[in-house]
Formats: structure tokens, sequence, C-alpha cells
């Protein structure tokens, strides 16, 4: 008995270790829930809270120290990095597509369940459209896809350098929602200061379109942009913006979200002079 008694306790102390956190998941789904659904102000503002990310001055000297670095090391970089063998085939297939439609090329990057995939899809049926994203789960969620449209799970990185290699020319890239990362220590870890960065601005076209709902990463992103430029990574990228979007379209699940709970959004889109 006293036994019993002893694991009685001991479960009892568990529990009650992990009911906190398990009320705050719940509170915070529940919050998101709401903020879909319910006109509530304060619901709305408790929802905003969890979906915003507080601005912060832009540490310019450590983007612009990262960007040099990457650049000079860049050939070095690739050569270390072997690519992914199920990338490699991915890429192949998407070859295949694109050139089996010889129409202009649009890269959906990251681009999650494939939503912003089929909704670019249908704006442009006369454009063949790419979404390559790392999580078969994710993609694996999308509907039906179009003839125009083509789904893939791949590394980034790598599909860039493969894109960079090949003979296919890019119209158009679309960088939607990346994660920001947005601890001041994460600053490797998000698009502007990873070593993939060169391949990126030379595999994106004669368009690059990226949104976030972090102003701070886009602008981030422009200064990095402009700093591979000036040491000789696609100077004839012009920047234009980040601006608010005044009524987001809803290409992804994030703007869906993020509108329904306030928050705004932003978006930054480098053209090829």
């Amino acid at each position: 008995m006293r036994y019993l008694h002893l694991m009685l306790l001991s479960m009892a102390s568990r529990v009650a270790t992990l009911c906190p956190k398990r009320l705050l998941r719940a509170k915070t789904g529940a919050l998101r829930a709401a903020a879909l659904h319910a006109d509530d102000a304060a619901v709305i503002d408790d929802a905003a809270s969890i979906y915003a990310i507080p601005e912060r001055a832009v540490d310019e000297a450590a983007v612009q120290q990262l960007v040099e670095r990457h650049v000079a090391q860049h050939a070095t970089y690739l050569n270390k990095r072997p690519i992914a063998k199920h990338t490699a085939a991915a890429f192949q297939t998407a070859s295949d597509f694109a050139r089996s439609r010889n129409a202009p090329l649009i890269i959906d990057a990251g681009c999650g369940t494939g939503r912003s995939t089929l909704k670019l899809a249908a704006r442009y049926p006369e454009r063949t459209v790419i979404g390559v994203d790392r999580s078969e789960a994710r993609l694996s969620r999308s509907n039906e896809v179009p003839a125009n449209a083509l789904l893939l799970r791949a590394e980034l990185g790598d599909f860039w350098r493969l894109l960079n290699d090949s003979e296919l020319t890019v119209e158009e890239t679309y960088l939607l929602y990346p994660n920001p990362y947005p601890k001041t220590k994460m600053l490797k870890q998000r698009f502007q200061g990873h070593a993939s960065l060169p391949s990126l601005l030379q595999a994106c076209g004669r368009r690059l379109t990226i949104r976030a709902s972090w102003r701070t990463y886009l602008e981030e992103f422009r200064l990095a942009a402009s700093r591979a430029g000036e040491l000789g990574i696609r100077p004839d990228l012009v920047s234009k913006g980040p601006y608010e979007l005044p009524e987001p379209e809803g290409l992804t699940l994030f703007e869906r979200k993020y509108a329904a709970a306030g928050v705004p959004v932003y978006e930054l889109v480098l053209t090829c002079t």
C-alpha cells in the first residue's frame, strides 16, 4: 500500500508539472483559431501578439560582413556541398517539365503546402510555375495540381545551384514568408545571411518577390542584395520596397492568418534593370 501511495503521489506531481504547458498550448491554439473566426477586438489583439515579431534596427555591419564572406567563399562553399540525390532527381523532373512547356518559368521557393504555387498558376496560365519545398509532408497536403504547375521536394540551396548550372531561364522567383529565425543570433540562418545567398540571387531571374510579416527581415535582405551587387553578384537587381501590402490577396495560409489577426505584411521586390 505504501508503494502504491508513493506511485500515486509521483503521478500527481507529473500531471501538475505538465498541466501549465498543456494549458498554454491550448490557450495559444484557441487564440489562433479565434483570430480566424471571431470579430472580438480583444481576441484579435491577442492573436496579433502571437504572430507579430517586434521590429528592430538592422545590424548593417553584421549583414555586410556575412555577405562579403559568402561572396568571397561561394565557390568553395559549392565545392564542399554535395547535392542531395532527391534534389538532383527533383531538378531533372523540373527541367523536363519546363522544357516540355517552353513557357516563361516562375519558381515558388519554399512553397509549403503548394497553395501559393496553385494560385500563381491560376493567375499566370500562360506560364510554368514550379513550387519547391523541402517538406514532403507539407507538399502532400496540396490539392490537384493544374497542367502548368509542378510541386517538388528539394533542398533550395541545391536547387538554385542546379538552376545556375542549367540552360533553363527563370523569369521570376517568389519567396513568400520564409522562416524569419527572429533571434539576433540567427542571422546566419536567414536567407540574407546564409551562404546560399549568391546562388539565390543568381538563380532568381528578372524579378524576385519576397513577402514577410517582419519588415526588419526585408530591410536586411535589401541591404544584403545591395552589398552583393556591389561585389558583382547580380548588380543589375534594383530594390523596390519594402512596403506594406494594403490588401494581401492570400497567396499563402500565412497571409490569411495575418489578415485575420490584423498583422501587416510587407513586400520587397528586386527587379532587373
